[in-house]
């Protein structure tokens, strides 16, 4: 029982390591890329992207698991993993909401634009870095079990929890007001006014609902309106 109260306790650390620097590295990404920062966070309160989080902990997981398999295979395994995360977290956000948080359907033997070849061997790749990482990994990850740090780790983890859950209500809130369904509680009319879509916009800039947005519009919809801020 300890032991597995531990190995989440560093899946939790791993996780909010790994979504926000797959934050900054999007952002830094983009920078190179596009000529804009954007910062493809999933949460409201927390500058995080879940998907890397999932992707770090797995990582950390199949390490644990796969340690003694040859190369090739945990290349694969790891990759399956990778592909899982983004092809569940695509499909809750497009099947859910409506939306897309990325696409690749213009890419080689992609998935309905969740998941493609490409994304799956960089996951491979990842693991199997992430892997060599692990001795020095533990080291770092030994000093979250410290009883000093028992509390910050539940705070960090409730918190996390909150936010999970109270992004998930804006959000679906926000594709109903979308399909044009009114606001039927106090409570609707109260995130309506406090997160309108303009705010939401900001926030997940990369996100865009299917019937009337594309992953061209998220990518120029920035550098547009600083050139227009620029005519002014």
């Amino acid at each position: 029982m300890d032991s597995l109260y531990i190995l989440l306790q560093h899946c939790l650390w791993l996780f909010l390591l790994g979504g926000l620097l797959g934050v900054l590295l999007e952002g830094v990404w983009w920078r190179v890329r596009y000529g804009f920062w954007q910062a493809h966070t999933t949460l409201l309160w927390s500058p995080l992207c879940t998907v890397y989080g999932f992707g770090c902990a797995g990582c950390y997981v199949g390490s644990l698991a796969f340690a003694g398999q040859p190369l090739g295979v945990r290349f694969l395994l790891f990759g399956l993993i990778g592909t899982a995360v983004e092809l569940v977290g695509g499909a809750l956000v497009y099947y859910g909401l409506g939306m897309r948080a990325w696409d690749y359907s213009d890419t080689f033997l992609n998935f309905k634009g969740f998941v493609n070849l490409k994304m799956a061997m960089m996951w491979g790749f990842i693991g199997c870095m992430f892997q060599l990482l692990l001795p020095a990994l533990d080291g770092l990850l030994a000093l979250t079990s410290h009883t000093a740090l028992t509390g910050v780790t539940w705070f960090a983890a409730l918190f996390l929890l909150a936010d999970t859950v109270f992004t998930s209500v804006v959000l679906y809130r926000w594709s109903r007001r979308h399909a044009g369904t009114a606001a039927q509680s106090a409570f609707g009319l109260w995130l309506d006014r406090h997160y309108p879509d303009a705010k939401l916009e900001k926030r997940f800039n990369n996100w865009y609902f299917v019937d009337s947005g594309s992953a061209r519009d998220a990518r120029t919809r920035p550098a547009a309106k600083k050139a227009q801020r620029r005519a002014f």
